[in-house]
Formats: C-alpha cells, sequence, structure tokens
C-alpha cells in the first residue's frame, strides 16, 4: 500500500466518525444565555439539595463536596463558604483548559451553589 493511501485511510472523515458514534460529536454546542442560565439554575438547586441532605445526615461524598463537607465538620464554618474556597485553584486551571466563557460560567454556578448552601 503506498504511502498516501494509508494516510487516505487513517483520515477520520465525518462520515466514519458518525458510523462508530452515531450522531455524537466533541465539539462545543453553543446555548443561548438562557438556555445557559436554565441549566446554571437546575444544576445549583439540584446539587444544593443533594449537599443539603448529605450535609443534614451528616454523610460524606467525593471530590469538592465532599472536602467541604469535611471543612465544615472538622472547623464549624458554612459549607457553601468552604465549597467555594476550595474551588479557587481550579478557576485558574479552568481558565488555561477549558476557556474564559466555561470558567464564568463554572464561577456563577460555585458562587450561587454557595449562597443557597
Amino acid at each position: 500500500m503506498s504511502r498516501s493511501a494509508e494516510a487516505r485511510d487513517s483520515v477520520e472523515t465525518p462520515e466514519r466518525r458518525r458510523s462508530r458514534f452515531g450522531d455524537w460529536s466533541a465539539t462545543a454546542t453553543h446555548h443561548t444565555p438562557a438556555e445557559d442560565a436554565q441549566a446554571i439554575l437546575t444544576g445549583v438547586l439540584l446539587a444544593a439539595l443533594g449537599l443539603s441532605i448529605l450535609a443534614h445526615l451528616e454523610f460524606l461524598t467525593g471530590g469538592v463536596a465532599g472536602l467541604a463537607l469535611i471543612v465544615s465538620y472538622v472547623f464549624g464554618i458554612n459549607v457553601g463558604l468552604a465549597f467555594f474556597l476550595i474551588n479557587i485553584p481550579f478557576y485558574a486551571l479552568a481558565i488555561g483548559r477549558m476557556g474564559r466563557a466555561f470558567t464564568i460560567k463554572t464561577f456563577i454556578a460555585i458562587a450561587l451553589l454557595s449562597l443557597v448552601s
């Protein structure tokens, strides 16, 4: 097989990708600001409900939420404040890896979750 034929066969075309993954693609989906706001508010309310149930029962979970619960149990501070403070270093990582728009939306979601929990 020639070198150009190998290169042509190794190139992933949209048709090849579609047959392997259905209609799914890894590109970002653009939403309207209203859709973003609705998604953020829904996620914040559901996460706050779960976090408040865990805090009330004195249970733990993994990740930043679990670490915030541990900090709140040990030091007696508000879970929301601990959650917000623990997330601060991740904003720098998010700007570099995910971009400014994602980081702003994440900051809004974390700030709202911190306020309601």
